[in-house]
């Protein structure tokens, strides 16, 4: 089961260092660092998902094709049977991120 979602809280140091410029240029240097690893973790994030939901597709348009294969053999094998009586069609839906609810399950 998934954690639910929290803040990312900034790394802190177990010392506290003494008010001087050279600490707030150390604090500006590590908000920089800590800035470019998030923005290349929301790159990487960003990626994924569109793998992802390339692969969603594929597999949606192989789901059709194999259905429209095995209508055609059954077509074949059995022609007295029409269309009209075959099963319906497994859709795979296509999900935006906002169709996603999360909840928490307490037990």
């Amino acid at each position: 089961m998934r954690r639910p979602p929290h803040a990312i809280h900034p790394k802190i140091s177990t010392m506290p260092r003494p008010k001087t410029e050279a600490s707030q240029y150390l604090d500006l240097y590590k908000m920089a660092i800590e800035k470019s690893r998030l923005e290349n973790e929301l790159a990487t994030i960003e990626q994924r998902r569109l793998q992802i939901e390339q692969r969603l597709e594929q597999l949606a348009q192989k789901a059709v094709e194999l259905e429209q294969s095995a209508l055609a053999a059954s077509a074949v094998t059995h022609p007295e049977s029409t269309r009209a009586e075959s099963k319906p069609a497994l859709r795979l839906p296509v999900l935006n991120r906002s169709d996603y609810q999360t909840f928490v399950l307490e037990y």
